[in-house]
């Protein structure tokens, strides 16, 4: 009589399992708001058990937080993540498609914003904002005299009318809303820096 074959073994890969419940996450937010996240419906579309998933978050409050603080994160890496040889709009439509791509993420996080003031100077995505126009005033792309803090916020702001402008024209083709709006926002960005470069010459 022979043996049945062993069961192979399930290679554990937590970092793994954890980037797919967050994704599962955003996707349910995006789907149908924050309110109807619960930890089994994320296991389901994560397609892991139930056990795993309270392994890696205590409560649906607990992933909630983690899924702000996950798309926080990839929003900051598109800002330090490129060098300036790449171009401005390819920064751009990183960081408005993400944000598109993700709405009831990007709502949640706005919301906290401005009712518990969490987008504030120690924000990781503040932080990488403020320092790259910080670097741009350096290298003679803005004026000498160009308030950081206050562009920092104009530059964030910018998220909020991402959101604005897809719930305005919901059903459309994400990928050609995120076009347009990044089309237009690297105009905006381009005339203010050469603005800014202008007066920076005329000063000297």
């Amino acid at each position: 009589m022979t043996k049945p074959a062993p069961k192979k073994k399930r290679i554990r890969n937590p970092e793994l399992t954890r980037g797919k419940l967050l994704q599962a996450a955003a996707d349910l937010i995006a789907e149908n708001g924050p309110e109807a996240l619960s930890l089994k419906e994320a296991a389901i579309r994560a397609d892991v058990s139930r056990s795993a998933t309270y392994l890696h978050f205590r409560d649906r409050d607990a992933l909630l937080q983690e899924t702000k603080k996950w798309i926080s994160e990839q929003l900051e890496r598109g800002v330090k993540g490129f060098d300036k040889t790449t171009p401005l709009y390819e920064r751009t439509l990183h960081t408005v498609g993400l944000i598109m791509e993700n709405p009831g993420v990007s709502r949640a996080m706005m919301v906290d914003a401005l009712t518990k003031g969490e987008l504030n100077a120690k924000h990781p995505l503040y932080k990488a904002v403020f320092q790259r126009l910080k670097y741009l005033q350096k290298e003679g792309g803005l004026a000498p005299d160009a308030d950081i803090e206050a562009r920092t916020y104009i530059h964030l702001g910018s998220n909020a009318a991402a959101l604005l402008f897809q719930k305005q024209n919901e059903g459309a083709d994400v990928r050609v809303l995120t076009e347009r709006f990044a089309t237009e926002w690297t105009r905006i960005l381009q005339a203010d820096m050469k603005a800014d470069r202008k007066k920076r010459r005329t000063a000297k």
